[in-house]
């Protein structure tokens, strides 16, 4: 234990509170072997494979690591760079290694589902999200969609997503032409919790049983790898969230086998 810790960076003094120990003891403990602790001033020497598990395997961030191993979040970087190593700089991370992941499903303000999905190249730039809605439009269209195109809810329920309930407009124009000339509501707006004009709200973002309820088997699994293609992988962990966004999928769009 008391090699391990010296290895790990630790202060004689730090490995003796640790212990339980007299710092007399863990110095004469490591003399005996041939080895010397740590001296203030000093560098700290970081195990090689702690520090790999710490940061391919426990994906935990230089602060964290540091606290962990009692050293400074500069030691952890210098070796970390010196074993080619890609850890996150700094917390809390986003998406699935946030604290708060719930699956990258959130409600917005008008009652829409937005999907976390940073590499879309139309991402929000605040929150890295696509509306779920869109995503499923992209799927049926086997393309991206245009900032202008305007997705629709036939319904005008903002929450019911499955495909033959979305219609694409390509201007907005084009959507209220459409839709503000007496079309019958089947469900008006201001009586949908938690959509926008209604008092009521609810606590919770639906989930795709409830979003994509009419949507075929095939299609789901289609639009969950275009989720995914356009989400972080451990391969981004390095970078900063700024060259992240919009930086375009990890493998190419619009091939997906659960289609064919």
């Amino acid at each position: 234990m008391i090699i391990r810790l010296s290895r790990e960076g630790l202060y004689a003094r730090e490995i003796a509170d640790r212990l339980g120990l007299s710092q007399h003891t863990v110095q004469a403990y490591m003399q005996r072997r041939g080895l010397s602790a740590r001296k203030h001033g000093s560098r700290p020497i970081l195990d090689p494979d702690i520090l790999r598990r710490l940061v391919e395997q426990d994906r935990m961030t230089q602060p964290d690591i540091a606290k962990l191993l009692g050293c400074s979040r500069s030691a952890v970087d210098r070796t970390c760079r010196r074993l080619g190593l890609k850890s996150a700089r700094t917390g809390p991370r986003s998406g699935e290694d946030h604290h708060d992941w719930k699956g990258g499903r959130v409600l917005d303000k008008h009652g829409y589902v937005e999907i976390y999905a940073p590499l879309h190249p139309q991402a929000k730039k605040s929150t890295g999200r696509v509306g779920e809605h869109r995503l499923v439009m992209e799927v049926v269209l086997c393309r991206y969609l245009t900032s202008d195109e305007v997705v629709d809810h036939q319904d005008d329920h903002p929450r019911h997503n499955w495909p033959d309930n979305l219609h694409v407009y390509a201007t907005n124009a084009d959507h209220l032409r459409a839709t503000l000339t007496g079309r019958l509501k089947a469900t008006p707006r201001s009586s949908i919790p938690g959509a926008y004009g209604c008092s009521q709200k609810i606590d919770h973002c639906p989930g795709e049983s409830e979003t994509l309820a009419l949507a075929p088997e095939p299609f789901r699994l289609a639009l969950a790898e275009h989720i995914e293609i356009h989400r972080p992988t451990k391969e981004h962990a390095a970078q900063s969230r700024s060259s992240i966004l919009r930086s375009g999928p990890i493998r190419p769009a619009f091939q997906y086998k659960s289609m064919e």
